[in-house]
């Protein structure tokens, strides 16, 4: 049995999940010492590199935030909690930990104390907050045709569809930015091929919690996974194109509009290039996002009705200015004006 000896007028600890501790624990050595069986863990195909670096099939989120996003999300098995050593007896004042530690208690998710230097390695030395998470692989669902159906019939929306499709995007911290800014403007369903990089702590911790929360979807075949959208009669955004190596034909246009409805597109007719100012949505669309290197590919380019381009202020005539965006600051930029406009 172990005694906690707190005075109230130094600690204004939640004691709701006080007999959490001691119910769980038969004594702080004995806990510590303990080992804890690991849950089996199915690896979906997408998600089978985020083997954790400590040896396991699983990983570790960190962050007082976004442990308490993932908790409440249920989107992933977790198997441990674990504290900052020195709350054993002082614990914080924070209502994300107190959230944290009930539903560790209502879900029988054992928690651990450890040293700072401990949470530092599992972080590999990134800023924890004083607590972390060893969890299983995110859910990513494989779309196939029953499920794209399924989710068109599902949303209840008065506005167009509007989906977003990651692109080979190798970066995990623009993987979770792209994610995040999708969370934060109502973006519900993220695609994303198997190229892209997979959701690891690094991408997790980018998305503040973004990945826990976005509906996300593994698309093998991405030519097929468009073309299925074309036949619905959706619109296919691109973006990701160097602008200044971009060349349309004078009457590719008129050409385009009439051989789009045949889903047959000819491969060397480019779509249009568009500033994003005078880009709408009117209809259910896709916008496409392409990777840090070599954006979109000529196949899936080819399939795109417009291609949307982010143009500098005209403020920007300085030769110090850079010539182009990351891929996750030109998504925010992107998403937040097809959105709002």
């Amino acid at each position: 049995m172990v005694v906690f000896l707190l005075h109230k007028s130094t600690c204004s600890f939640n004691f709701s999940y006080l007999r959490f501790y001691v119910g769980t624990i038969s004594s702080c050595s004995s806990y510590r010492k303990s080992k804890h069986k690991k849950k089996n863990i199915v690896i979906d195909s997408h998600q089978k590199n985020q083997k954790g670096h400590h040896g396991r099939n699983s990983s570790y989120l960190y962050g007082r935030s976004l442990c308490q996003i993932s908790m409440e999300a249920s989107k992933r098995p977790i198997t441990r909690v674990l504290l900052k050593s020195t709350w054993e007896l002082s614990p914080p004042d924070d209502k994300r930990i107190n959230s944290i530690c009930t539903i560790a208690e209502k879900k029988g998710i054992s928690v651990e104390f450890k040293p700072v230097s401990h949470l530092y390695n599992i972080s590999d030395g990134r800023p924890h907050q004083g607590v972390c998470l060893e969890v299983g692989n995110r859910s990513v669902f494989p779309m196939n045709p029953e499920l794209l159906n399924k989710l068109i019939n599902m949303e209840n929306t008065s506005s167009p569809l509007f989906w977003v499709l990651l692109y080979d995007i190798h970066d995990p911290v623009n993987v979770g930015s792209i994610l995040r800014t999708c969370s934060f403007l109502g973006v519900t369903n993220v695609m994303m091929t198997s190229r892209c990089a997979p959701l690891t702590a690094v991408a997790c911790k980018a998305s503040g919690g973004a990945t826990e929360l976005v509906n996300l979807y593994t698309v093998g075949n991405s030519m097929e996974f468009i073309k299925a959208l074309m036949k619905l009669g959706w619109d296919i955004l691109g973006s990701g194109t160097n602008a200044d190596s971009y060349e349309v034909d004078d009457d590719a246009d008129k050409l385009r509009e009439s051989n789009h409805k045949s889903i047959d597109i000819p491969g060397n007719l480019l779509p249009p290039m568009c500033d994003i100012t005078a880009v709408k949505i009117t209809k259910p669309s896709l916008l496409v996002l392409g990777n840090e290197g070599s954006g979109i590919s000529i196949a899936v380019l080819n399939t795109c009705s417009k291609v949307i381009n982010v143009n500098p202020s005209p403020r920007c005539t300085t030769p110090s200015s850079v010539s182009c965006l990351n891929v996750s600051t030109a998504a925010a930029i992107i998403l937040h004006r097809l959105l709002n406009h």
